[in-house]
């Protein structure tokens, strides 16, 4: 009964200490001008024999206060570079200014709640870089933070104040508890202590492709992904082929050879049947927009991936059979 009631004392106090210190932090928070950005990963295309690489840069004053002055230093090393700002709000300011091999964005004032979208081009003589940098400064105190959040300027819900703070107060007296029990006991228990390595994050396959797809702009792609138990990248190049060659369409022909080169270039551990099932369903892609030499390419790199799975998907399309044949590539 006695150590019943200690808990529930040691709850409650965790829950005061855990409410004075949300509100110290929202104190903090109202009164710190912050400006946040994200930057969506680098898009590469190869252009007439330039290695071009797109991003997308949002910014947004997400303090309870009017953002003045504020410069974002843009730099891409060996790279030249390109901005162009394509969506903001009415009567917003900017300016842009070419300096130390970069771009410099002047920004005279930001109102709350205001966010603006820059698109930004690297290009490169040799081979697709990326090497973006960016770096906010003020001569006023502006905090300059970097976020992942894709929803960028929205209103973001917190937690009930409640719940978050009883649990916190849970938390607190599990910890206090534990650590009096450990302290009493240790002189028996010290042989039984295990340490274990904490686990790392990755996101699974369909995190990956569900992403990939949105980036170059295929939502229903994305949302088949999304939906389906268990797809794996060996689906990924049967699925994009079939889509693009029922759409029939250039655009969306290079949008799923896009979204294949991406997974390619984005996983590093991906086991080498897959990396031959993408190369090849890239390379009859590639076939159907006509690309004969790309093709070739993409194929080669299939067949040294795992010459297997080139053969055992050949053998049940005859077409593109019959060119790597005589194309000597089998």
């Amino acid at each position: 009964m006695e150590s019943t009631a200690v808990k529930l004392l040691l709850l409650v106090v965790g829950a005061v200490i855990v409410e004075a210190i949300r509100h110290t932090a929202e104190f903090i928070k109202r009164i710190t001008r912050k400006i946040e950005y994200r930057v969506s990963p680098g898009i590469p295309v190869k252009v007439d024999n330039r290695y071009l690489c797109g991003y997308e840069l949002k910014i947004s004053n997400t303090s309870r206060k009017k953002v003045e002055a504020v410069t974002f230093h843009l730099r891409s090393r060996n790279d030249s570079l390109q901005t162009e700002v394509t969506s903001k709000p009415d009567g917003f300011e900017f300016n842009s200014t070419d300096k130390d091999g970069g771009v410099d964005l002047h920004f005279p004032r930001f109102k709350q709640g205001e966010v603006v979208a820059v698109k930004i081009q690297t290009e490169n003589k040799h081979l697709f870089s990326d090497s973006l940098g960016i770096s906010v400064s003020s001569p006023n105190d502006v905090e300059g933070k970097r976020i992942a959040d894709a929803d960028i300027g929205r209103a973001r819900r917190s937690p009930s104040r409640i719940p978050a703070a009883f649990i916190a107060g849970l938390l607190f007296a599990w910890i206090v508890s534990k650590t009096v029990a450990w302290n009493s006991d240790k002189g028996h228990d010290q042989d039984k202590q295990q340490q274990t390595a904490p686990t790392k994050f990755s996101p699974d396959q369909k995190d990956t492709i569900v992403s990939l797809a949105a980036v170059v702009g295929l939502p229903h792609f994305a949302e088949l992904y999304f939906s389906a138990p268990g797809p794996i990248y060996y689906d990924e190049g049967d699925l994009s082929y079939a889509l693009a060659a029922e759409s029939n369409k250039t655009t969306e022909i290079e949008k799923y050879r896009r979204l294949i080169s991406l997974t390619l270039g984005t996983v590093k551990d991906m086991a080498p049947e897959s990396q031959a099932n993408l190369f090849y369903s890239m390379g009859k892609l590639d076939l159907l927009l006509s690309d004969k030499e790309r093709a070739a390419s993409d194929f080669k790199s299939a067949i040294a991936k795992s010459r297997e799975i080139v053969e055992a998907q050949a053998k049940a399309d005859t077409k593109t059979h019959k060119y790597l044949i005589d194309s000597g590539l089998l």
